[in-house]
């Protein structure tokens, strides 16, 4: 059986595909705007210590520096200019040191959030956790009253970023409650809370029609 001429028959197929009256189809590049979306993450350790029953922890955040949104939009090649949108995508929480106390759970938790001067929001409510078993991150459920601070924050940072007005203060006040159990036994763990924002923006690409 003679074989060592079949790999001419791709090319032969494809060269009668691309001859059109006599003449040669070559294929050209063009470029194209398309969207691009890109995360950013603004990360919190919140520690938890000495509380005996009622967990009640105040943390603050910095969102401009912990974003870094120049850098992200660098990082993806996305001129500032050409960003169309920012928003919170969602959020997951870890624990990163375990409580001594390994039936540690957190019940019926909440977690508020607000900027500098401004009204408290829900973020995240009916919290439920067992401290030592989160040690990967899950999903948290997100309220939109305090999704709603969060981006009204991260579009006055996008516009400073363009050239707007400032931000002012981009810290965030998180407020976190619940339940400690078991009682009588004081806390001692340190959890993570991170937000995931989405970032959509115009770049150019070439593609080959």
């Amino acid at each position: 059986m003679r074989i060592r001429n079949l790999w001419q028959l791709p090319a032969v197929a494809l060269l009668a595909l691309s001859v059109q009256g006599g003449c040669i189809l070559m294929p050209e590049v063009v470029d194209r705007i398309v969207e691009l979306a890109v995360s950013g993450t603004v990360t919190e350790q919140l520690d938890a210590v000495g509380v005996v029953n009622t967990h009640d922890d105040r943390d603050t955040v910095d969102v401009r520096g912990e974003l870094d949104l120049a850098a992200v939009l660098e990082e993806a090649d996305i001129d500032v200019s050409k960003v169309k949108d920012i928003k919170v995508q969602g959020a997951t929480y870890r624990t990163v040191r375990l409580d001594p106390q390994a039936t540690r759970e957190i019940q019926n938790g909440t977690v508020t959030v607000r900027r500098i001067g401004g009204p408290e929001e829900v973020l995240i409510s009916n919290f439920n956790a067992k401290v030592n078993e989160v040690t990967t991150a899950r999903t948290a459920q997100l309220n939109a009253a305090g999704v709603g601070v969060v981006n009204t924050l991260i579009g006055q940072l996008l516009d400073e970023l363009k050239g707007g007005p400032s931000a002012g203060d981009a810290r965030l006040i998180y407020h976190v409650t619940g339940t400690s159990v078991p009682a009588g036994v004081a806390t001692d763990f340190t959890w993570e809370l991170k937000l995931v924002v989405s970032i959509v923006g115009e770049v150019e690409v070439e593609v080959v029609e």
